[in-house]
């Protein structure tokens, strides 16, 4: 019989399935609310991939390390369907600015974002997927300081979100909006994932995306946070079930 992660391993809490094009964390895909259609990834055998490791002592507070990698399953899957993959690349310029680059790739997902990981928090700038480039200006703060981890702390901004189609050269290519959005760890609590003991931050995101027209989408979503482990439920509602940032030092 096929081991499940399923929702008693979540002690009880429901999970609600939503569009993917509603998940995204301020992404195109929730801007467009499912104009860019989902490609379906084909699975990768043992030959068709290169693997580079690069040795990690530590990790970090807030993971970013070279190399380090994460497995994703969506709740009910048996744990060994294929998984998604977030690995990150390590830095990279970008318009004359210096990023942490991390890509997610399977089931339908292929998203890389630039990330700044500074003493300030965690701020994604760009977020580049199939057929489009997202800019964030100024960049989001997705995470806090490390000292500021703790509940009843929340943080709020508001960000012009430029989306450029990249596969098309038409008058529409490019769109603006304003997004506004607060953070707010709501709880601190056990959670147990393939056999793992976590202790989660709870931290729940309200944002409002605002079109040309006036109209106003909003997005209500909720993460699991762990230092030195990263997202335990990640912006797609999946759950961490394996990836070598199991294998690093603490």
């Amino acid at each position: 019989m096929k081991q499940l992660l399923s929702r008693n391993a979540l002690f009880g809490i429901s999970i609600n399935s939503r569009s993917i094009a509603l998940l995204v964390i301020l992404s195109a895909s929730f801007i467009l609310s499912g104009c860019i259609p989902s490609t379906e990834s084909k699975p990768l055998g043992p030959d068709d991939t290169v693997n580079i490791v690069s040795p990690t002592p530590t990790v970090s507070f807030y993971p970013q390390e070279t190399g380090l990698t994460w497995n994703y399953l969506p709740d009910g899957y048996a744990l060994d369907s294929i998984p998604v993959i977030r690995r990150i690349d390590g830095p990279r310029m970008a318009e004359g600015q210096l990023f942490i680059v991390d890509r997610t790739v399977g089931r339908g997902i292929d998203v890389t974002s630039f990330k700044q990981y500074t003493d300030e928090g965690v701020f994604k700038a760009r977020e580049v997927g199939p057929g489009y480039l997202l800019r964030l200006n100024p960049p989001i703060r997705e995470l806090p300081r490390a000292s500021q981890m703790a509940v009843g702390f929340s943080w709020s901004g508001s960000s012009k979100t430029e989306l450029t189609f990249t596969d098309t050269s038409s008058s529409n290519r490019q769109q603006v909006f304003q997004t506004d959005y607060v953070y707010s760890i709501v709880d601190k609590r056990p959670v147990q994932l393939g056999g793992r003991q976590f202790e989660v931050f709870v931290i729940n995101l309200e944002s409002t995306l605002t079109k040309d027209d006036g109209s106003v989408d909003t997005l209500s979503k909720e993460i699991w946070y762990t230092p030195k482990y990263g997202e335990v439920r990640n912006s797609f509602e999946q759950y961490l079930i394996g990836g070598t940032i199991f294998d690093q030092k603490r």
